[in-house]
């Protein structure tokens, strides 16, 4: 079906022309494929049939389209249609399998959705190439020329140095860390949702924070984001106490949230509210509380980044606490535009950077035991 950006609007011939023209070739209608009839176009254009004809009659003249009286209007055969675009996304597996439901809301969803909107909006062919971190991509990975843009996920600069060899069809997602070399990439802006739950803490008179992170480039920026936005909130840096688990984050991801909850329970009492920088984390510290009876957000005040655990069956129950959503489909959003501009070249000289915010802080309210994003 053709679609009219703005069917109130009443569309030139020119307008119509060229409309007609892109839709044929961007989605690849193969000759000899018939047109909707002038009354329907009309509709569509907001126009007369009279108008419909004379841009059928600029089509014909410009060997695009054929007429067949009593037929109606076809695509000539020799008009080919754009050359598909390839695109790669280079994945990594984390191995952090301890609950494949959460890797596949993290991950696997993420990446699922952005293939299909390459796919069947962008038509591009995509190919996914994904590997683990033992460095087994070398069989699986064929030449980038191949490609007309990357979409390469965190790690992928650290196994694949050629990358900066053709940065500038390169975009890189899911990576808190900004790279030099004329990459185009997708970086998220921790700041607003740290600012809107510090304020809403600030209203509860909340003074004392216990940070539970591990010593990973991402966890270190939500810490570093966090800390700004605590400065902008008011808050002085020793009211909130960092500690990252040494436990090895991808060998067992539980075990450093256990870490994290043992420094709490040790070190601090339940007046003290927990930041957790990742529902991976998260995860963990509430097996150790429930071992202890302690029921977070219920027995004391508890945040988690990324608003992921909620829609695992089995983690529901538990889900008693405050998050901060990681806003996907603005990432989404903003890679599919990125990868747009990059495979049309328009401004082959120039790299593009998108700084999409995480701003949604939802608030979970003991009393209706009910989620709900602040406002």
């Amino acid at each position: 079906m053709i679609t009219v950006k703005n069917s109130k609007k009443r569309y030139h011939r020119n307008e119509i022309v060229q409309t007609l023209e892109s839709f044929i070739l961007d989605n690849g209608i193969s000759g000899g494929s018939r047109l909707p009839g002038t009354a329907q176009l009309s509709t569509q254009f907001n126009v007369s049939e009279k108008t419909i004809h004379r841009a059928m009659d600029k089509l014909v003249e410009k060997r695009v389209l054929y007429r067949v009286r009593g037929q109606g209007t076809f695509v000539c055969d020799h008009i080919k249609p754009k050359r598909v675009s390839s695109v790669a996304l280079l994945r990594i597996n984390n191995g952090l399998t301890v609950l494949p439901g959460l890797d596949r809301i993290a991950f696997d969803n993420f990446f699922d959705d952005l293939e299909y909107r390459l796919r069947e909006e962008e038509n591009c062919k995509v190919s996914v190439i994904r590997v683990s971190r033992e460095r087994d991509y070398m069989d699986k990975l064929v030449s980038l020329e191949f490609f007309d843009c990357i979409v390469a996920a965190a790690g992928w600069l650290e196994l694949l140095p050629q990358l900066f060899d053709c940065a500038k069809r390169v975009v890189l997602i899911q990576d808190s860390e900004f790279h030099y070399g004329n990459f185009n990439q997708i970086l998220v802006d921790y700041v607003p949702g740290f600012r809107k739950m510090l304020r809403y803490f600030k209203t509860l008179g909340q003074k004392k924070f216990f940070v539970a992170g591990v010593t990973t480039d991402t966890s270190r920026h939500r810490y570093e984001s966090l800390m700004l936005a605590a400065q902008l909130e008011g808050f002085r840096p020793e009211q909130l106490h960092l500690y990252q688990s040494s436990e090895p984050y991808y060998a067992n991801i539980v075990a450093a949230g256990n870490d994290c909850a043992a420094r709490y329970l040790s070190e601090f009492d339940l007046s003290c509210a927990v930041i957790s920088l990742s529902d991976y984390i998260a995860l963990g510290m509430v097996d150790a509380f429930e071992r202890h009876g302690i029921r977070p957000g219920v027995d004391m005040a508890m945040v988690s980044y990324d608003n992921l655990l909620w829609q695992l069956p089995e983690f529901s129950g538990k889900f008693t606490f405050h998050s901060i959503a990681h806003p996907v489909d603005p990432m989404i959003d903003a890679t599919v535009q990125v990868c747009r501009n990059v495979v049309r070249a328009q401004d082959p000289k120039f790299s593009c950077t998108l700084t999409v915010p995480s701003e949604e802080f939802i608030v979970y309210d003991e009393k209706t035991d009910t989620h709900a994003p602040l406002n």
